[in-house]
């Protein structure tokens, strides 16, 4: 009884929120979307005529990472695998050819046909277009970049990281699909002296996220790969009834207008003032282990620890700088969606919160980036983000470019997404990856982007930035270090305050 009676209030309170939406979206929202859809249809219908290169159109968060311009991408993802002992391009193309470039799924499809597509612009609208002159051997190569993202013969990390930011931003040629792998076939890690191979990966992150990439791995190289699933409220995150759907529908014009409110509220550091500017600070090998001794100590999650790390970074790389750091941070986090469909996608949405970033004590800001996280992620405004992404891709594409641009000249001021590292050995062709590294590179504004990977259970953290975030380049350059700082102080805590 007392359940017909729940039920019964809960068709009565969808009724009082439902229809006041369902008058305004009948006279206002509906006409506009219907010029939409025609719009669109007349696009596509030109597209099947005119257009037969063409393929579809760029929908969802993939539209988010357009840019003005296919050879200039704003967002770049750029990995690199250290490998003990020598593997050629020459290898890694005939692995491409047999594992990867022609696997199909349960329904015949190929899993990774946009390897052999681009993107471009038709009448307003993003498109996949596919590639009719498409080589391999165009885009897996001996690295072969010359001037300021040149290489000596003999490549050492510290040499690497010095282009290593230039390299995330170089631009893409024309008509040619925006990924490729590079073989640097004699490179010393920092403190070896034996040879090793370093492969590149860099793509477009219109093309895929970072978990595209672990998945091509398994099949190029055939190995595991194996980490930990995403554990960030996955029950919220994944809407399953309809009075689930229909609550989260509901609620997207109040979670996106405080989506954007948190947003445009302004940066507390600086931005992006050129892409000569930039510089890319990667951390030494960090085991998974001492960051979990950090979160079992303190009832926290694995994530906070590592946000907490990066705001007490920035603190006191403000502080070093002759600033005094403000009490909250505007950080946006991206959040790994559970169920990746593979191949080739963007399976991810993102969250954004104001984050502690001054705080009395280490342990302070810990716990309450620990309250803020968890009461950010068990709200409907990160799945509101996708649904919003998918209805907004109505809309053609240049439009959404400059509404996008608009908003991220006010914020956020950084973006972290913690991509874990795998759990076991993993091999290139019979040979061990030592070290993996990466940088995701963003070009809107946005001053600070912190991303990492990793392997063996061991994670490398890339602050790809602007080196007057700070206002003084000296204190910027050094984040990486002073993210280890602060990892070493919660550390110490698991002794002397827990």
């Amino acid at each position: 009884m007392f359940e017909i009676l729940l039920k019964a209030g809960n068709f009565l309170l969808l009724l009082v929120l439902f229809l006041p939406l369902f008058i305004i979206s009948v006279v206002f929202i509906t006409p506009v979307l219907c010029v939409l859809l025609l719009y669109r249809l007349v696009v596509w219908l030109m597209v099947r005529i005119f257009r037969r290169d063409l393929h579809s159109f760029i929908t969802g968060l993939n539209a988010n990472f357009t840019s003005d311009y296919p050879e200039r991408a704003n967002y770049n993802i750029i990995v690199g695998v250290v490998v003990a002992g020598t593997i050629s391009s020459e290898r890694t193309r005939q692995l491409f050819q047999e594992r990867v470039l022609y696997l199909r799924n349960e329904k015949g499809q190929l899993v990774y046909q946009r390897l052999q597509q681009s993107w471009t612009y038709f009448m307003g609208y993003a498109f996949w277009r596919n590639d009719p002159l498409f080589e391999l051997s165009n885009h897996i190569r001996d690295y072969d970049y010359a001037g300021d993202l040149s290489l000596p013969e003999k490549c050492t990390e510290q040499v690497l990281t010095q282009v290593w930011s230039k390299l995330a931003t170089a631009p893409w040629k024309s008509l040619q699909s925006p990924w490729e792998v590079l073989t640097v076939p004699e490179y010393y890690p920092s403190g070896k002296t034996e040879r090793h191979t370093l492969i590149i990966f860099r793509v477009n992150h219109i093309h895929c996220d970072a978990y595209s990439i672990v998945t091509l791995f398994r099949h190029l190289y055939n190995t595991p790969m194996e980490m930990p699933k995403p554990t960030h409220n996955q029950k919220e995150r994944t809407v399953v009834s309809i009075w689930e759907r229909l609550k989260l529908v509901l609620a997207i014009p109040y979670n996106m207008a405080e989506f954007f409110r948190s947003v445009t509220r302004g940066r507390v550091i600086g931005g992006l003032t050129s892409r000569e500017n930039t510089h890319c600070s990667i951390s030494s090998k960090i085991h998974v282990d001492d960051i979990k001794s950090i979160k079992n100590a303190h009832n926290v999650g694995y994530s906070t620890v590592v946000y907490s790390a990066v705001l007490g970074a920035v603190a006191q790389g403000l502080k070093n700088a002759g600033r005094d750091p403000q009490a909250k941070l505007d950080l946006a986090y991206v959040l790994l969606l559970p169920n990746h469909p593979g191949g080739w996608s963007c399976h991810t949405t993102v969250g954004v919160a104001d984050m502690p970033c001054y705080s009395k004590s280490a342990k302070e800001r810990l716990h309450e980036t620990q309250r803020i996280l968890m009461n950010s992620l068990s709200s409907s405004r990160p799945a509101s983000v996708i649904y919003f992404a998918r209805i907004i891709s109505l809309i053609p594409t240049r439009i959404i470019r400059k509404i996008s641009k608009f908003i991220k000249t006010f914020g956020p001021s950084c973006i972290i997404t913690n991509f874990p590292p795998t759990l076991s050995k993993e091999y290139v062709d019979g040979l061990e990856m030592v070290d993996v590294f990466v940088a995701l590179s963003v070009h809107e504004s946005i001053g600070l982007v912190v991303s990492s990977v990793g392997v063996s259970g061991e994670q490398r953290f890339a602050f790809f930035l602007d080196k007057s975030i700070f206002g003084d380049d000296t204190s910027a350059l050094k984040i990486a270090e002073l993210f280890e700082q602060e990892l070493e102080t919660l550390r110490a805590l698991n002794d002397t305050e827990v």
